[in-house]
């Protein structure tokens, strides 16, 4: 049985990030870090804007809406990650695609 296109494209995704070497699968998410071990911790500064963000998301409000309200707190938007614990830089304005 041969693949579609969409299913090679996903099988070759799955593959990928079961190996580690998807680009996605080595970053850190927004709200964690990594630890002197190499274990995912929660940041909890990082952990309560992520709160934040969910609650409000949860109350209904847009993302623009959120983001704005982020950017008039001044908190900063991160921008991705660095894999490995490296220093996480950001971006002094949110984007909906930030959030």
């Amino acid at each position: 049985m041969e693949l579609t296109k969409s299913e090679q494209i996903r099988a070759g995704l799955q593959r990928s990030f079961q190996s580690g070497t998807a680009a996605k699968a080595s970053t850190v998410c927004y709200g964690y870090k990594v630890s002197h071990t190499g274990e995912l911790v929660i940041d909890p500064t990082e952990a309560t804007i992520v709160l934040y963000i969910f609650h409000r998301f949860m109350n209904g409000d847009s993302l623009g809406k959120i983001s704005d309200a982020l950017a008039n707190m001044g908190i900063a938007s991160p921008l991705p990650a660095r894999p490995h614990g490296a220093v996480r830089q950001f971006r002094s304005c949110w984007q909906t695609k930030s959030i």
